[in-house]
């Protein structure tokens, strides 16, 4: 695969990522608005979310039980994605059938959180009213 396109993949799964980290923002600043609470609430998400998904360790070095948890966070599609470009000598078949369905994760992390969201922000609309 030639490094332009190894690139644009990069670039597409860093694009993918940030929409649920945009969608876990709006959620948090929907539960709170106290910005100093945001802020500890923000760094305990994202350190927690690294170290259970193989950002700081190779996901194959990773506890069972830790990897198990990762899946349930965008994080470890994202890194799982960066690792396979990163060593994968073609994308092709079954590694372009991963890479995709990766996407579709954090796509998918990223709608069912802009919905949680959602809810927050109109039972909030109505706990005022």
């Amino acid at each position: 695969m030639a490094a332009t396109g190894r690139a644009g993949l990069f670039a597409l799964n860093a694009c993918a990522y940030g929409l649920p980290v945009l969608a876990i923002a709006f959620l948090l600043a929907r539960l709170t608005s106290n910005k100093q609470a945001l802020s500890a609430i923000v760094n305990v998400v994202a350190l927690a979310s690294a170290f259970m998904c193989g950002a700081f360790i190779p996901q194959s070095m990773l506890p069972d039980m830790v990897g198990t948890l990762g899946r349930a966070l965008p994080t470890y599609y994202y890194v799982a994605n960066n690792d396979a470009l990163a060593t994968a000598a073609t994308f092709g078949g079954r590694e372009a059938a991963t890479f995709w369905a990766n996407i579709a994760a954090q796509a998918g992390f990223a709608l069912a959180l802009w919905a949680v969201a959602a809810l927050v922000g109109i039972l909030r609309r109505r706990a005022k009213a």
